[in-house]
């Protein structure tokens, strides 16, 4: 029986224990929180500010070569995020996984591991985010194209996140569980899709459970530390503002390194979260494809478990 009280306490164990796999769910939590280090009234906000978006189009427009190359260079960036973001979860999941087994993390031999399995994770992952990206344009961009009036539109784009929602939690779970299965089974892709939608399709009412407990801590944990960075920015804008009517207004700039400090801790938060979320899954996940001893009924399995562990 899958114990959800249990899977958070051990989570949040190999959590704490292990502040060096935090390092890995530094790069899977990404920067979008980083919008926090946006330097007000600072000569880069004038500079952002005089940026004109015509012209920048308009050289493009006139120098296609130089379009062309920007695109390469955008496709680049994201390949190379994916490539950090499918080593990083390799990592996280066979870190958690020897953490687990042998109650202890062997770094560096796993980050040596990783590169048996990048290759294999990488492919799930860019097949899974063109196709979350596919159903997400296909159902809120159709309402560009099959009407014109906005209450339509709004209607239609109401529809579709009903739709979405329920289809990027299977994308994502089916995600998830390829890569447990491709890391933790050895499977190549095929085989670890395959596993995974049977998977997710037998027990997605308890991924979904776990899922929502998940989203509880998160939302927790997120309020908790952006309350308390907006708290400390609106510190920030009062002495901003009372040190700009002063004689030595540049002083302000002193007051960036503490904003980068603040969003560099939620970006911490935020690995922390990933660690804790990729452990909890793990373990959800090592118990549904464990043997139960129960020969008739591992014979009788929905699912067909690998016969062994590589990880």
């Amino acid at each position: 029986m899958i114990s959800y009280p249990q899977i958070l306490k051990t989570s949040y164990r190999v959590t704490v224990q292990n502040p060096a796999l935090w390092l890995f769910g530094l790069f899977v939590a990404g920067g979008f929180n980083l919008n926090f280090l946006y330097l007000y009234q600072t000569p880069l906000r004038g500079l952002l500010e005089r940026a004109d978006l015509k012209s920048l189009l308009d050289f493009f427009y006139s120098r296609p070569e130089a379009l062309a190359g920007f695109i390469v260079l955008v496709l680049l960036f994201f390949i190379s995020l994916l490539v950090l973001t499918s080593w990083c979860r390799t990592v996280l999941i066979l870190g958690a996984s020897s953490v687990l087994k042998k109650d202890r993390l062997m770094l560096a031999k796993q980050m040596k591991d990783s590169r048996n399995f990048l290759e294999r994770v990488f492919i799930v992952t860019l097949l899974t985010s063109v196709l979350m990206v596919l159903v997400a344009a296909g159902l809120l961009g159709a309402p560009f194209f099959l009407v014109k009036d906005q209450a339509h539109q709004a209607q239609l784009w109401t529809a579709g996140l009903v739709f979405l929602i329920p289809l990027a939690f299977t994308i994502s779970g089916i995600n998830i569980f390829t890569g447990f299965f491709t890391v933790i089974y050895d499977q190549g892709v095929k085989k670890a899709l395959n596993l995974a939608t049977d998977l997710f399709i037998v027990h997605w009412p308890k991924v979904l459970g776990l899922s929502v407990v998940l989203m509880v801590v998160y939302s927790a944990a997120f309020a908790g530390g952006a309350g308390l960075i907006y708290l400390i920015r609106a510190v920030l804008d009062f002495l901003i503002s009372w040190l700009n009517h002063l004689p030595f207004s540049g002083m302000s700039f002193m007051l960036i390194p503490i904003q980068a400090l603040a969003g560099i801790f939620l970006w911490l938060v935020l690995a922390g979260l990933n660690v804790f979320f990729n452990t909890a899954l793990l373990i959800l996940f090592l118990q549904l494809t464990a043997p139960t001893g129960d020969d008739k009924e591992k014979s009788e399995s929905v699912v067909p478990l690998p016969a062994s562990s590589s990880a």
